[in-house]
C-alpha cells in the first residue's frame, strides 16, 4: 500500500483557507474508484515533534502515529505560516530519499534555528542535540520519556524567533520547565546544554575567516552573548582548531550565507565542538569591536567586487584553468553531500564507503556492489571496476577497487576515478587527487574554500 501525506499549517484550516479533511475524503474516494492500493493521510504542523541530533533525526507525525519517512509521498499542502518547519521536513525527507511537493519549499531560505539544525546536521556539521514540538503537553511528555536520554537536565530552552540572547533559559529540571513553556505564548526550542568556558563568535565573509571573537558570560548568567552582558575578546583564528575554522566556513557554505557569524561553542570536558547558529547578518554597529568588522567587511565586500565577473564573461570551460579551492562541497551520486578536500599530494582521487561487496552479475561476470551509506537499502553496483595498489606517504600499500563516478560540484558535473576505501579515521570522506585536477584543468587556490560550490553565484547545497 502506497501511503500518501498531506501536511497543513494548522492557522490555514483555522482561518478556512484549507479543509483538510473534506480534500482527503475527495482523494481517497478517487484513488479507491480507481482500485489504486493507496491510503491518504493528512496531519497538521502541531502534530509533528523533531528530534535532530549528530547521530540521528527524527521527525514523527503523532497525529497518525508514523515517522515521516515512512511515508511514499507528502504533499505540502499549506505550509506558508510553518514554512521553517516545513524546510526541516523537506531535508528530513531528502535524508531519506522521500519523494515530495513542492521542491521550492527545499530551496527556501533557513531562517530559524530549527532548519538550520536540520540543514547542517544533514551535511555531517556537529550540532547541539535539539527538540522542538508546538504542542507544549507533548513536548514535555517526549523529553520526559523517548529523549530522557538525550536531553538530559539542564537544558537549554530558547524562544523561536528570539535573537542576541533574548528568551533564552538555562533550565534544571522537568517542573521548571513546564512553568516556563506553561507561562508563555512563545514556542521553545530544547536544546541539550554544554558545559563551557566561553563561546566563539567566527566571522566568515566570502568563505573566510575574517575574525574571531571569544565570548564569556557573567558568573551568574549562562548567555555569552555580548548584548547580555557577556564578555569579549578579539582573538587569532588559530585559537580554534583547524577542523573547528574549516566547520565554521563549511557552515556558513551549506546555508548559502557570503557573510555570517557562525556561533560555536566547546564542550570543556570533552573538546567536542557545536556549531549554535549561522547568523546571517552579525551585528557591527552595536556591538564589541565595531572598527575591526567594519574592516573586514569593506575588504570582503572589495574583493567580491573585484572577482565579479557577468555570466556573460565567464571564460568556458576547455580554455583556460580553472580556478578550486582546497575544499569543496560534492555531491554524491545517492544525493549526499559532504565536504571533499583537494589534494595535490595524491595521484589518484578516493571516497569513503561503508560497505563494499564483491558478487556475481547475472551473466557470470563480477559484480562490485558499494554503499556509501552505513544503514539502507543504497546500494551502487556496476561491473566495470578494476583494482589498483595504492601507497599512502609513508610506505605502506594496499589494494583498493577503482570505479568511475560522477560526482557534482556547485552547478557542474564531473566523471571522474576514484578509488573505494573506508576513510571513516579521516576527517573527509572525499579526497580529489591530481588525476582529477588535470583532468579538469584545475588549478588549486590554497587560500580559498568553496570556489566551485559558489560557481556562477550560486550555492547547490
Amino acid at each position: 500500500m502506497k501511503k500518501i501525506l498531506f501536511i497543513f499549517a494548522d492557522s490555514s484550516v483555522k482561518k478556512g483557507l484549507a479543509d483538510a479533511e473534506k480534500l482527503r475524503e475527495i482523494m481517497q474516494a478517487e484513488a479507491d474508484k480507481e482500485q489504486q492500493d493507496v491510503r491518504i493521510f493528512i496531519t497538521y504542523a502541531r502534530s509533528l515533534s523533531y528530534f535532530v541530533s549528530n547521530e540521528r533525526s527524527i521527525i514523527y507525525d503523532h497525529r497518525n502515529r508514523m515517522d515521516l519517512k515512512d511515508y511514499d509521498f507528502v504533499y505540502f499542502r499549506k505550509a506558508g505560516s510553518v514554512m521553517q518547519q516545513m524546510l526541516s521536513c523537506a531535508i528530513y525527507l531528502k535524508q531519506h530519499n522521500v519523494p515530495f511537493v513542492d521542491q521550492e519549499i527545499f530551496s527556501a531560505n533557513s531562517r530559524n534555528k530549527l532548519s538550520q539544525m536540520f540543514k547542517l546536521q544533514s551535511v555531517g556539521v556537529s550540532i547541539p542535540v535539539t527538540f522542538f514540538c508546538r504542542h507544549k503537553t507533548r513536548m514535555l511528555r517526549l523529553i520526559r520519556t523517548k529523549f530522557k536520554n538525550e536531553l538530559q537536565f539542564p537544558l537549554i530552552a530558547k524562544a523561536t524567533g528570539g535573537t542576541r540572547g533574548a528568551e533564552n533559559y538555562l533550565v534544571k529540571s522537568l517542573e521548571e520547565l513546564e512553568q516556563l513553556i506553561r507561562n508563555s505564548h512563545r514556542h521553545f526550542l530544547i536544546q541539550a546544554f554544554v558545559p563551557n568556558d566561553g563561546d566563539y563568535r567566527v566571522l566568515i565573509m566570502n568563505g573566510e575567516i575574517t575574525g574571531v571573537i571569544k565570548r564569556l558570560a557573567q558568573a551568574n548568567s549562562h548567555l555569552n552573548n555580548t548584548s547580555q552582558g557577556g564578555e569579549a575578546a578579539w582573538c587569532e583564528p588559530t585559537e580554534l582548531s583547524e577542523i573547528v575554522r574549516e566547520e565554521a566556513a563549511h557552515a556558513a557554505v551549506v546555508l548559502r550565507r557570503d557573510i555570517a557569524g557562525v556561533d560555536i561553542i566547546l564542550n570543556r570536558e570533552t573538546g567536542q565542538h557545536y556549531v549554535l547558529e549561522v547568523n546571517r547578518a552579525p551585528q557591527i554597529e552595536n556591538a564589541s569591536f565595531p572598527e575591526k568588522k567594519a574592516a573586514a567587511l569593506l575588504h570582503a565586500i572589495n574583493r567580491k567586487m573585484e572577482n565579479y565577473a557577468p555570466e556573460s564573461t565567464l571564460v568556458s570551460r576547455g580554455t583556460e584553468k580553472i580556478i578550486i579551492g582546497r575544499f569543496e562541497m560534492v555531491v554524491l551520486p545517492d544525493g549526499s553531500e559532504v565536504v571533499a578536500k583537494i589534494d595535490t599530494g595524491a595521484d589518484v582521487s578516493s571516497v569513503h564507503c561503508e560497505r563494499i561487496e564483491l558478487a556475481t552479475a547475472i551473466n557470470g561476470a563480477p559484480l562490485l556492489r558499494y554503499s556509501f551509506q552505513k544503514t539502507g537499502d543504497q546500494w551502487h553496483e556496476t561491473t566495470e571496476f578494476s583494482e589498483r595498489v595504492i601507497r599512502s606517504s609513508n610506505g605502506h600499500t594496499t589494494q583498493r577497487y577503482m570505479i568511475s563516478l560522477v560526482i557534482k560540484i556547485g552547478a557542474q558535473k564531473y566523471a571522474t576515478n576514484v578509488t573505494l576505501s573506508n576513510r571513516q579515521a579521516m576527517a573527509r570522506e572525499i579526497l580529489l587527487g591530481r588525476r582529477f585536477l588535470r583532468d579538469n584543468k584545475m588549478i588549486v587556490d590554497v587560500s580559498r574554500r568553496f570556489v566551485l560550490t559558489r560557481q556562477k553565484g550560486k550555492l547547490n547545497v
